[in-house]
């Protein structure tokens, strides 16, 4: 915790709160392969981020309505309670917490004066809050790609075509065609591979691009 923060000023308590039916009307679940229980959102637009973390080559883990901050803001004296949606590690080390909004939600002057303040206490105690919006969200095919992917995510054993797709492409990137055909199968069965390596994180793609024959696949960046 930063040295200058008085500690009556400042408190935080996890979880922040459990998201019921009672609390928020309209409640989402995200289901992962990878975690225990699913991931509960009050938004839509969490639910994009939720397939948008588990699907990033660079996040290693994340939670939803991680931690409850209590602060006065120094600058304006107003007590202020606020509960990222959520927290963020990414496979660097690196950890942070994310604010999703509507993106014409932060054009407006109120938010830009609140999301100022948060910003500005977050970095008080040594923590970093980024702010995601739809726009980014939903950019290109994204969306539909990431959706996709959910439905071949599993924790089934990679067969013997999965392994010859990977050590194709650790020698140079190629289209699903190209794989296609260095392999012998066909295209659908070939793209329905890639798909799985994909969401497993071995192999990506251009999210924000249509999925065809001429989609180049590579290996992640780690």
């Amino acid at each position: 915790m930063h040295n200058s923060v008085n500690k009556l000023q400042y408190e935080l308590a996890m979880p922040a709160r459990k998201i019921t039916k009672s609390a928020v009307a309209n409640i989402s679940r995200f289901t992962s392969v990878n975690k225990s229980e699913p991931t509960i959102v009050e938004s839509y637009n969490e639910l994009l981020a939720c397939y948008h973390f588990e699907f990033s080559a660079h996040v290693e883990d994340y939670a939803a309505q991680p931690i409850k901050f209590r602060f006065k803001d120094n600058e304006t004296g107003d007590s202020v309670t606020y509960t990222p949606d959520f927290w963020v590690k990414l496979k660097n080390g690196q950890e942070f917490y994310v604010e999703v909004k509507e993106f014409a939600t932060t054009q407006k002057h109120e938010f830009i004066q609140w999301w100022e303040r948060i910003q500005r206490n977050i970095e008080l105690v040594g923590s970093e809050i980024k702010l995601f919006t739809d726009r980014e969200l939903r950019r290109g095919k994204m969306e539909e790609n990431l959706k996709l992917l959910h439905r071949y995510l599993t924790k089934t054993e990679i067969n013997d075509n999965q392994i010859k797709i990977i050590e194709l492409i650790r020698k140079e990137p190629l289209t699903i065609s190209e794989i296609s055909k260095k392999i012998g199968s066909s295209l659908v069965s070939t793209k329905s591979l890639v798909l799985n390596l994909v969401s497993r994180k071995i192999l990506a793609f251009n999210i924000y691009e249509e999925i065809t024959g001429d989609t180049v696949l590579w290996m992640p960046q780690q």
